[in-house]
């Protein structure tokens, strides 16, 4: 904040206060700073990125992703902004639109595992647990320990009826996090599947 004050003309200091207030989750404040830079400089794409994701934090989606798109056209192209912009699309349901996201953020960055995940993600949720098994394949090659990804790995064989797999998978989850909630639930629901076809 005194840095700002003893610029208060120099955009990039007030783009600096927003990231820091940002940190401290002031981000109404981190909102206001990155917009006075933006009034220093229209065209300064940080600073939309950064207000965007502070919007985001703030539970503003539509808006954050206007900000996102000003960033875009004013010359960010970065891994981060299209993950973030995929996130936003997410939770405004706009889940092809998230999808090319996720993928530019890919296209970028191959080995981005968060963004191979959430593809992933979205692919089974688009019915396309063939496509989501080859994302989760991809991001186990990155982290192979990784339980939340095994789990969601066993979901989308769920999702293709390869039972044996699936509880292969949902053991190992299991076996790494002892406390993994979700991977139990999921062991519980294939057992009621497999109940089901020996009723059949």
């Amino acid at each position: 904040a005194e840095a700002v004050k003893l610029a208060p003309n120099l955009p990039y200091m007030h783009q600096n206060h927003a990231l820091v207030l940002s940190e401290l989750r002031r981000f109404d404040d981190a909102v206001a700073a990155a917009t006075r830079a933006i009034k220093l400089d229209e065209n300064y794409a940080l600073a939309y990125f950064n207000r965007a994701n502070a919007l985001a934090q703030s539970g503003q989606p539509g808006l954050a992703l206007r900000d996102y798109e000003r960033a875009e056209t004013r010359g960010l192209k970065d891994p981060l902004l299209y993950f973030a912009m995929g996130h936003t699309l997410t939770a405004l349901n706009q889940r092809y639109e998230a999808l090319t996201a996720y993928e530019r953020a890919i296209a970028l960055n191959p080995n981005f595992m968060e963004a191979i995940v959430n593809r992933g993600v979205l692919l089974s949720d688009l019915q396309r647990p063939g496509d989501a098994l080859t994302a989760f394949d991809r991001a186990l090659a990155l982290n192979p320990n990784n339980p939340v990804i095994l789990n969601m790995r066993g979901m989308a064989l769920f999702q293709l009826k390869r039972i044996d797999e699936a509880a292969e998978n949902y053991k190992k989850a299991v076996a790494l996090a002892p406390d993994y909630a979700k991977a139990y639930y999921n062991i519980g629901l294939l057992l009621l599947e497999m109940r089901l076809v020996v009723k059949a």
